[in-house]
């Protein structure tokens, strides 16, 4: 065979060939079923990488809070956690179809709700999630949509955590 051209000859190990062996105290045996019998190192090589809680700057909230004062604060933000649930709700069943026309009408207040609050990662995967929908875009909106809701879940959990006088967390 010359160096640069592919090799057409097909290498496979037989499965007693592939063996696993952590220490001297466990003897040599197949690959999988060292994972299998050893539930530590199975989980190792399964594991999804965790995602880390995402950080999200609430600080044009806050100052909207501020602005409405200890006594509006209150309605505010359950007028926010109340658009945002139905927000939430409108774009899961959108996705059922998909009903375009759903999807581009409640992502478009997401925008707004995302924008107001200044999470701009959730702002911008609404934007996206908005024109993929204006597009009919199949292929992305699945995916679009999959973490947007992901982004809203983790946003409404930092909304709840916030006081309802509106004060900082």
């Amino acid at each position: 065979m010359a160096v640069g051209q592919p090799c057409r000859q097909r290498w496979t190990l037989p499965q007693s060939a592939v063996t696993f062996a952590p220490d001297a105290a466990e003897p040599a045996r197949p690959f999988d079923t060292a994972l299998q019998t050893n539930p530590r190192r199975f989980a190792m090589t399964h594991a999804k990488a965790a995602t880390p809680p995402r950080s999200i700057n609430l600080a044009p909230l806050h100052r909207l809070l501020a602005l409405a004062g200890k006594a509006g604060a209150t309605p505010l933000l359950h007028a926010l956690m109340q658009d945002m649930k139905t927000t939430q709700t409108g774009l899961e069943a959108a996705r059922t179809g998909p009903d375009y026309t759903k999807m581009r009408a409640h992502s478009h207040v997401l925008i707004a709700l995302a924008g107001t609050v200044g999470d701009s990662d959730l702002h911008h995967l609404a934007q996206r999630l908005n024109a993929a929908a204006h597009d009919a875009d199949n292929v992305n909106l699945e995916d679009l949509h999959a973490m947007t809701m992901t982004h809203i879940s983790s946003l409404m959990a930092a909304l709840s955590r916030i006081p309802s006088d509106g004060g900082q967390m």
